[in-house]
């Protein structure tokens, strides 16, 4: 079983292809975006999308979906507007709301996420930046856009955490007492 990290579909979302996706038609669009997805993921594969699935109605982005090989985590995007059990009735095993922690060096979310700027000890996996991306060494676009429309494997993020926290001397995010973070800010009870 492999794990791969993906965004923003914009399954039937006509105007995503004004905007660089290069389609005549969104059914073109849709099922170039099946194929692709299914070139790599098997059905036992498991897969983070984070966020911007598709446009209303959901029950046509439901048949998108359907198609799509593996098990499928979303976390929701900007553009999701159904409700959570709408998604799992699309065949998303777990819906959520919020970023999500990978592991102990790898947040996964549909926006970049502010808590990893200036961050030595994660990296930020994240969409919605379509073509574009953040010159930061810890934020990674995994936008289908950037990526032929195609998931990447966790495993070329993990390596890049591993480089990244490395790099930083913060292979683990505990420091000895006195150097954290919020050491200048910590202020010690006085006991009677």
């Amino acid at each position: 079983m492999a794990i791969w990290v993906t965004s923003d579909f914009h399954f039937n979302h006509k105007n995503v292809i004004n905007m660089g996706r290069k389609f005549d038609t969104i059914e073109q669009h849709n099922n170039y975006i099946v194929d692709q997805f299914n070139s790599v993921v098997g059905k036992d594969d498991l897969v983070y999308v984070l966020g911007d699935v598709g446009f209303t109605p959901l029950k046509d982005v439901k048949t998108w979906v359907s198609r799509l090989n593996g098990r499928k985590v979303l976390i929701l995007g900007n553009h999701d507007k159904g409700r959570i059990g709408e998604y799992r009735s699309m065949g998303f095993i777990e819906v959520l709301t919020h970023p999500f922690y990978y592991s102990d060096q790898i947040i996964l979310s549909h926006l970049p996420l502010r808590e990893c700027l200036n961050n030595p000890y994660c990296i930020n996996v994240h969409g919605h930046l379509h073509f574009n991306y953040l010159e930061l060494p810890n934020f990674f676009n995994c936008n289908i856009d950037m990526n032929n429309y195609k998931p990447v494997n966790i495993k070329v993020y993990e390596e890049l955490a591993r480089k990244y926290c490395k790099e930083n001397n913060k292979e683990k995010r505990f420091e000895t007492f006195g150097q954290e973070w919020y050491y200048n800010y910590y202020h010690i009870k006085k006991q009677k």
